[in-house]
């Protein structure tokens, strides 16, 4: 191992031709030779749709050290990404991959990062994915891959990041996930994964991102994932998935953003939610959830967006909510509330967004002499009392959202 790290001594630092690097491989003789042909093999694999924006050295080739971006240490390929930037993605900075992704990017037994977003990828994931086993970060995302999420995946260990969102994947996450113990995030939206979230998915006791959305899970809620003390964004909107929320989510204090739209779920608003203090958005429109909106809510002193719209929620509602100071958006449209909107919540400053239709709801003072500047959208409609509002007034700030 010494006389490797003696051999390969210059080969540290970016491949040539990238910005903003702070040292250069000079030679490509300098480094793992294992390394520099499997980077050809990739070359060779998509020649007929690679950017030819990559030939940097206008020779008509392009070769290993001018494919996307690289970084090296002692003569070995431990990070790639296909484009030939290192900092935010342009669509035509991209490889331009297209074809079955191949079996060639899991050879790299050094490689501790490999992005392959934004490309025309397609085909399964290799089941040889379990050669990278020094991988800490996988993105996938924005391809056209298909078939299930291989098994081997969880040979991964060392796995922070996952994230093979906006692809074609189906079947189910593999029960075997919880073996990726260090993992941060997990981001498996926009695909068409279906079955139950597995029980494994709760032994990642490090996670702090797990977007699920836009998929066809069904089912409950595994209650141990509730247990995540380190999570900080849930996102599972737009699936199946029915029961309901149970109390034991008041723990978990890291949560800044929760959106369980657009589901099934059913029952009450946790009793102690306001536990959250640092949520900052809160979703649950579109579900079935009924009883009342909890005191503690008002407490979430940070929130920011709260959407209950479109469940059975019910009772007299806002009595504290000049409370919430850093609110931006409320939307609780279509549900079973009823009594006076209070005054007060026409003070909040950043409120910009109001959608309090198809209640119950009434208000006995002149909605005219207030201010409404400050929104672009306001909604008071099918009320059973009558809001005196003037409706010319009212279609002034009512904005289309799209």
């Amino acid at each position: 191992m010494v006389l490797n790290n003696l051999i390969y001594s210059q080969c540290n630092g970016c491949n040539p031709y990238l910005d903003n690097c702070v040292e250069y491989i000079k030679n490509p003789s300098d480094c793992n030779a294992t390394d520099i042909l499997l980077l050809q093999d990739i070359i060779e694999s998509y020649k007929s749709t690679i950017n030819t924006n990559f030939d940097y050295n206008k020779n008509n080739i392009i070769e290993p050290l001018e494919m996307g971006y690289q970084m090296w240490e002692n003569g070995r390929l431990v990070e790639f990404e296909c484009f030939n930037s290192s900092s935010i993605k342009k669509k035509e900075e991209s490889c331009n991959l297209v074809g079955d992704i191949s079996e060639v990017f899991f050879m790299f037994d050094s490689l501790r990062y490999l992005s392959l977003r934004h490309q025309e990828l397609s085909g399964k994931i290799p089941n040889n994915l379990s050669n990278t086993k020094n991988l800490e970060i996988l993105i996938l995302l924005d391809n056209k891959i298909q078939g299930s999420i291989p098994s081997e995946i969880c040979d991964l260990e060392l796995l922070r990041v996952l994230s093979l969102r906006q692809n074609s994947l189906t079947g189910n996450i593999p029960e075997c996930i919880g073996a990726l113990s260090n993992l941060e995030e997990l981001k498996l939206f926009d695909n068409f994964l279906n079955g139950e979230i597995p029980k494994g998915i709760s032994k990642l006791r490090k996670l702090k991102f797990l977007s699920l959305k836009n998929n066809k899970f069904h089912g409950t809620i595994p209650s141990n994932l509730w247990e995540l003390k380190d999570l900080e964004s849930l996102y599972m909107q737009n699936n199946l998935l029915s029961g309901y929320i149970p109390h034991s989510i008041e723990s978990l204090t890291n949560l800044k953003t929760i959106d369980l739209s657009n589901n099934r779920l059913s029952g009450h608003l946790p009793n102690k939610i306001g536990n959250l203090v640092n949520l900052k958005k809160l979703d649950l429109a579109g579900n079935n959830i009924d009883g009342r909106i909890p005191l503690s809510l008002y407490n979430l002193y940070d929130l920011i967006y709260l959407d209950l719209s479109e469940n059975k929620i019910g009772g007299g509602v806002l009595k504290r909510i000049n409370q919430l100071k850093d609110l931006e958006f409320i939307n609780l449209r279509d549900n079973d509330f009823y009594g006076e909107i209070p005054i007060d919540i026409f003070y909040l400053k950043k409120l910009s967004f109001i959608d309090f239709s198809n209640n119950r709801f009434h208000a006995n003072y002149n909605l005219n002499e207030l201010d409404f500047n400050q929104y672009y959208y306001i909604n008071f409609r099918k009320n059973l009392s009558k809001i005196n509002m003037d409706m010319d007034k009212l279609i002034k700030i009512h904005r289309d959202l799209n």
